[in-house]
């Protein structure tokens, strides 16, 4: 890590509504710090980015932004990251020349599927949280401020507050309320009580994805390759926290595939070892008797289960119905655990439509240090082409 100057806490210029209080670690935030709207916006998260090395992490800092108007605190997380593997999968489908040569600050890192300071937070929090990201940039010496996956309406209220010299959507992200039912097998009924228990778990699966899916052909084929996948000896299995330790080497092998399919790899052993420790952490598997089949990183928090990540065996994908597979069995585990929400996450935007999960752009917004026609012009381009990447894909 390198040891960088820290800019004095940063009060608003034009009005005092708003304090900023630089802290070195995210563990370092009040106890009695608010919860956030999403995981990604905790400081647990926030810490297990600190240490990373697959995200190259030189340098840290957590601006604390008070309100005297009475509006709660808020915590945004800032990291100089010298090549982000994430943004370089922007840029990459895109065939298009990288945008940065050096250092740049993520508030937050572009991995946190969810950023911003939360519904809520005020215009000068808002104005506090820019500023507080250019004194960094310009101690730093960084060649850009970046504010990851903001909805369209947070995104708009920071652009009205501190205009960015370039707004990019970037991605989609998937969701839809799940169904509450008035009773369930228990987890794993079918192993313990054999083809009873099977049954009540195949029962239970259709009642809470025929209120979940809208098409019902849709909601069929899900429980049919669901069942393929059991005929063929895949049985899922659940992990918390710490006790993933033992599956994250081959999870990780599987995840690296997953994302090299797409193009290009943001994902390492390290970046898993520390979002284990998140509270809420779950690694849900799809194991087989030839070695593991494929896996979904996720995070359960405030009545939601986030699909994170996955990871998966893709030359057994089609015999084993992995991914469908692993999607009926997060559904029932997030409807079974008395979840509201079910967020799918990003990416594989076809097939979540067609589960009827609803979208959300997520849109980043770039300041810069300087005047920069000619990143400006990269920004703009990288802009154009994710919008009609995304189009296709959700076409496709």
């Amino acid at each position: 890590m390198l040891m960088l100057s820290v800019p004095a806490d940063v009060r608003l210029r034009t009005t005092a509504a708003a304090f900023g209080r630089w802290l070195e670690h995210a563990a370092d935030a009040p106890a009695a710090l608010p919860l956030p709207e999403h995981i990604h916006q905790t400081p647990a998260w926030a810490s297990a980015w600190e240490r990373l090395r697959t995200e190259p992490v030189l340098a840290h800092r957590h601006l604390l932004l008070s309100a005297p108007s009475g509006a709660p605190e808020r915590l945004l997380s800032f990291y100089l990251i010298d090549g982000s593997p994430f943004w370089t999968s922007y840029e990459q489908p895109l065939g298009m020349a990288p945008v940065w040569d050096g250092p740049v600050i993520y508030g937050p890192s572009m991995y946190a599927e969810y950023g911003g300071l939360g519904v809520g937070a005020t215009a000068a929090q808002l104005a506090a949280a820019v500023d507080g990201g250019r004194e960094l940039m310009r101690a730093w010496d960084a060649q850009a401020l970046v504010i990851p996956n903001l909805g369209a309406a947070e995104a708009a209220r920071w652009q009205q507050v501190r205009p960015a010299d370039a707004a990019i959507l970037c991605d989609l992200t998937h969701h839809a309320p799940l169904p509450i039912l008035s009773s369930a097998p228990a987890a794993g009924a079918g192993a313990a009580a054999g083809a009873t228990g099977e049954a009540a778990e195949e029962a239970y699966l259709r009642q809470v994805l025929y209120r979940l899916i809208p098409a019902r052909r849709i909601a069929r084929d899900l429980v049919r390759q669901w069942k393929r996948a059991r005929e063929a000896g895949v049985r899922a299995h659940l992990l918390h926290g710490r006790d993933m330790d033992f599956a994250l080497e081959d999870f990780t092998h599987l995840a690296i595939e997953a994302a090299l399919a797409h193009g290009c790899n943001t994902y390492g052993d390290d970046l898993f070892r520390a979002l284990a420790e998140v509270p809420g952490a779950r690694l849900l598997l799809a194991q087989h008797e030839h070695g593991l089949a494929g896996g979904f990183f996720c995070f359960a928090y405030g009545g939601t289960l986030y699909l994170w990540t996955a990871g998966l065996h893709y030359a057994r994908l089609p015999a084993l119905h992995t991914y469908a597979f692993l999607m009926a069995e997060s559904i029932v585990h997030a409807a079974r655990s008395g979840m509201r929400v079910l967020d799918a996450g990003r990416g594989n935007y076809s097939y979540k439509r067609r589960l009827g999960l609803s979208s959300r752009p997520l849109h980043t917004l770039v300041y810069l240090p300087r005047p920069d026609a000619r990143r400006r012009q990269l920004l703009a381009a990288m802009d154009q082409g994710l919008r009609a990447f995304i189009a296709a894909e959700q076409a496709a």
